[in-house]
């Protein structure tokens, strides 16, 4: 703080020359000037002392014998000397402050944070629906409405938090992540239907009456699991039944016929020429130095980024590359190999599907060929999966409900 006030108010280094440089200092210090930075420098002393006191020194100069000269000027008040005619530097530095405060009023960036499901550019849009756009005013942003107004258009995100932070709206969303689905009518009891065809592997009834076993084949809807239960007295015989929601684990096995496609010649992409272009963006306006002219016929990677004089204070001013990639189309034809590597592929994407659909592949073939200027795949795959959808339950049984 001291180093501030003094360059503020400005201070000098002198050098002093004489046979008693040490009754001058005493002198100083009883006139309470204050010096520092005192340095021996071979016959000479030099120190720093403040500018108002610079007029007091030529009575003890005078009375302690000695010499003084002045070998640096610090501070504002001889920056402003050395640079008084120069007006049009200062009209620009109040221009700039003038600007930069200016646009602190408004909001130039928009970021979101915790979202997953939501993308950035799909929360992007709703808040340019909603008025909450790149350019307004920061006074006229209410975050608790902005809040509200997330909650309700999304109600799988159950905690909002939006904070004005510098020239940024920061909007932190939680996702429930863990959502369960529950039937509207969970307890209401029912058939266990097949949704599938296949031969039994294994079932495991939880509630219910089976009406399959284990080496049954079942066609798509299909009874597995009855919700009838029949209740019997001492004689063995059916006194009474009772409706319950029907449960079970049944695995069935079945064979998928796969079959795909394509044809050997395509179009691909032969690059001709490579380039990096500079741009700067000005609010909503590009300018770019040499802009691309076949945009139809190239790729552009575009990296931008933001102007910001502190982590919050970002501006809208942009600057960044482009890599432009020109190229021609050409006609080219899959080799064996190409088109074999092609077709194993989507073969390996297609058994990955049944994967994360929970079936368990028991056995896969394929047969590629080529014929006719196309790649043909033939193949089957065995599986393992579970079956079975709650229905209404059909009394069927042959026996008298209750």
């Amino acid at each position: 703080m001291e180093s501030l006030i003094r360059c503020w108010k400005g201070y000098v280094q002198i050098q002093i020359r004489g046979n008693s440089p040490e009754r001058f200092m005493n002198l100083c210090r009883n006139r309470g000037i204050i010096l520092w930075k005192i340095r021996r420098q071979g016959e000479y002393d030099t120190c720093c002392l403040a500018l108002r006191d610079v007029w007091k020194l030529k009575a003890l100069v005078k009375k302690s014998g000695v010499s003084i000269r002045i070998i640096k000027k610090r501070g504002i008040p001889f920056f402003i000397n050395r640079n008084k005619n120069r007006k049009a530097a200062y009209f620009s530095a109040c221009f700039s402050f003038l600007g930069i405060y200016l646009l602190s009023l408004f909001l130039w960036d928009i970021q979101f944070e915790g979202n997953i499901h939501y993308t950035d550019d799909v929360l992007m849009q709703f808040l340019y629906e909603n008025g909450y756009v790149h350019g307004m005013r920061i006074q006229e942003i209410t975050c608790e409405e902005l809040e509200k107004k997330i909650r309700n258009q999304y109600h799988d995100i159950n905690w909002v938090s939006a904070m004005i932070q510098g020239t940024r709206l920061v909007v932190k969303v939680k996702e429930n992540t863990g959502v369960m689905e529950i039937g509207q009518e969970e307890n209401t009891p029912g058939d266990l239907t097949a949704d599938r065809e296949g031969r039994i592997v294994s079932i495991i009834t939880r509630a219910g009456t089976p009406l399959v076993h284990a080496g049954d084949e079942v066609k798509e809807g299909d009874i597995l699991v009855s919700g009838m239960i029949a209740i019997k007295n001492d004689a063995g015989e059916t006194a009474a039944t009772r409706q319950v929601r029907a449960d079970a684990d049944v695995i069935v096995e079945r064979q998928y016929i796969y079959e795909r496609t394509f044809p050997l010649e395509h179009q691909v992409r032969r690059y001709t020429e490579e380039s990096r272009k500079y741009f700067v963006r000005i609010f909503d306006r590009t300018f770019q130095w040499l802009p691309v002219k076949n945009r139809d016929h190239a790729e552009i990677i575009t990296e931008e980024k933001q102007l910001h004089l502190f982590s919050n204070f970002y501006l809208p001013f942009y600057y960044g590359t482009c890599m432009v990639r020109q190229y021609d189309m050409e006609t080219a034809i899959y080799d064996q190999e190409e088109a074999e590597a092609l077709a194993m592929g989507e073969w390996e994407t297609f058994l990955g599907e049944k994967k994360e659909e929970g079936a368990a592949v028991m056995d896969a073939h394929i047969d590629i060929r080529l014929e006719n200027g196309s790649c043909i795949s033939y193949g089957t795959v065995t599986v393992q999966e579970k079956t079975g959808i709650v229905t209404e339950i059909q009394p069927d049984l042959g026996e008298e409900s209750q």
